[in-house]
Order: structure tokens, then sequence, then C-alpha cells
């Protein structure tokens, strides 16, 4: 009796180990993020926007801006990137009324 299930025992973990497979993790995705703004010029961002921008962030310089026109409003979204005294970058959306995209 101990033959027969030392028998079993043997061929279950054969028949188990066939089924055992290796698995590639070296695959490689690449992601691309879509952006649809368009970089604009300093001076081509509306003054309701730059006057928002420097009252909501007082301690930050406009570094660089893009826009972006949405497609089920007539909006334009500007993305800003302001520069800190201590030289870190943050990136804030505006429309293009002076309100503050969250």
């Amino acid at each position: 009796m101990k033959k027969l299930f030392f028998v079993a025992a043997m061929t279950l973990s054969l028949g188990t180990a066939a089924f055992a497979t290796t698995v590639d993790t070296n695959d490689m995705m690449t992601v691309q993020v879509m952006d649809d703004f368009v970089p604009v010029k300093l001076e081509e961002v509306p003054q309701a926007v730059v006057d928002a921008v420097t009252k909501a962030y007082p301690e930050q310089t406009l570094k660089e801006a893009a826009v972006r026109q949405e497609e089920e409003s007539e909006t334009q979204i500007y993305k800003l990137t302001l520069v800190a005294e201590d030289g870190t970058e943050t990136s804030v959306l505006f429309t293009d009324k002076g309100e503050e995209v969250k």
C-alpha cells in the first residue's frame, strides 16, 4: 500500500512539472504620451492668464507656455511651466479666461 501511494505521488508530481513554464520578464513596453499642447511664446499668453498665474503663484516665474484647444468647447487651455527660486519646476493648467484647471 505504501508503494501504491508513493507511485501515485510520484506520478502526480511528474505530471504537474510538465505544466511549469518560465516567464520571460524582459519584455519592454513603450508608452507614448499623447500631449496635444502646442508651444507658444510667453508674449502670446493672454494677460488674464498671466495675471491669474502671478496672483496664484507669486513666488514663481513663467518659464514656458503651451496651448491646447478643447474640442467640446471653444476654451483654450494653457499649460504653463513655472520656476521657483530654488529652481524646481511646476506645470499648471489655466483656461484662456484665467481660471486654474485642477
